[in-house]
């Protein structure tokens, strides 16, 4: 019991000015620059996995993106040509719509880029 002699007041809540410090448990300057070595070692340890993890996502991404551009520039040179007249265009359905594409018959692979737009009810443009 202190010795106000109020049991609920326990010696921890106390101010921090009574507590004494003993010399003995703080650390030197060597073991303090250690920790901090170790410290900063750790995080660059980490620092680098995070570093090499965002560069093979990377990779993997371009990797990808290529992959398929090289499988549609196969797909559009070993696909079939068919000239298709104004009128019968207009009277496709949408679905059909779907496969057509616009392109220059004369060129290889470069067919034009098609924007498709909500305000004309799913036609498609041809830019």
């Amino acid at each position: 019991v202190p010795v106000s002699g109020r049991a609920w007041k326990l010696d921890f809540k106390r101010s921090s000015a009574m507590v004494v410090s003993n010399k003995l448990i703080r650390k030197g300057w060597d073991a303090k620059m250690k920790e901090k070595q170790a410290r900063k070692n750790i995080q660059d340890k980490e620092k680098k996995n995070v570093d090499e993890r965002v560069q093979e996502k990377r990779d993997k991404k371009t990797k990808e993106e290529e992959r398929k551009k090289r499988k549609d520039e196969n797909i559009l040179r070993s696909s079939t040509v068919q000239v298709v007249g104004t009128n019968t265009v207009k009277k496709m359905s949408r679905k059909q719509l779907r496969t057509v594409r616009k392109m220059d018959v004369n060129s290889e692979i470069n067919p034009a880029p098609i924007h498709k737009t909500k305000g004309l009810k799913g036609k498609v443009i041809v830019k």
